[in-house]
């Protein structure tokens, strides 16, 4: 009788950790690099949101190299509809694994000329005073100003993403910026 409830507390023990374990989501990775933003830019870079899928956003990398030293503003806004207008390229999207095939629904946007009309602003995440340097970004001491949102809200969900038409943008607030810059940014989507 022993072994058999031992048995049946071990099942349960398991299930339950089975429970709350994360589900393996694939994840998604783009970018652009060396991005040479509009004059005063607005958002510069989106993650899009064209189907409704759920998009968790996990992080974002920032740097840039300046012909002159200066402060950048910068925020991740959510936008409840998409930007109109404005020059962009859609570059690649990267899978984390190669075990998942499903390809990303959401889609990565790089303006080099600001959008005609900004979407819909539905919230603020980050807010981030960026120094650019003549010899790199000096955020942190790797060069690059990181926005994790895994160690921002352990206990909570990241940004996420749920209605046809949102996005997540970096806004540059429109301070110029003698710079390029590289923008990357993690995903996940169910």
């Amino acid at each position: 009788m022993r072994a058999l409830i031992s048995l049946l507390a071990a099942a349960l023990l398991s299930s339950a950790a089975a429970a709350q374990a994360p589900p393996n989501k694939p994840t998604y990775w783009s970018g652009v690099y060396n991005l040479a933003a509009a004059a005063t830019p607005t958002d510069v870079v989106c993650l899009e949101n064209p189907t409704g899928a759920v998009v968790r956003l996990l992080g974002v990398s920032i740097y840039g190299v300046g012909g002159a030293a200066g402060t950048v503003n910068l925020s991740l806004v959510r936008r409840t509809t998409l930007n109109t207008g404005g020059t962009s390229t859609t570059p690649g999207i990267a899978l984390s694994e190669s075990v998942h095939s499903r390809p990303a629904t959401a889609v990565f946007r790089a303006y080099t000329a600001n959008p005609t009309a900004l979407g819909t602003a539905g919230g603020t995440f980050r807010q981030l005073r960026w120094d650019v340097t003549t010899n790199g970004s000096n955020a942190d001491p790797t060069g690059s100003a990181l926005l994790n949102f895994a160690q921002a809200a352990p206990l909570g969900l990241p940004p996420t993403l749920r209605s046809v038409g949102s996005a997540f943008c970096v806004n540059l607030n429109s301070t110029a910026v003698a710079a390029t810059i590289t923008i990357d940014m993690a995903w996940t989507e169910e």
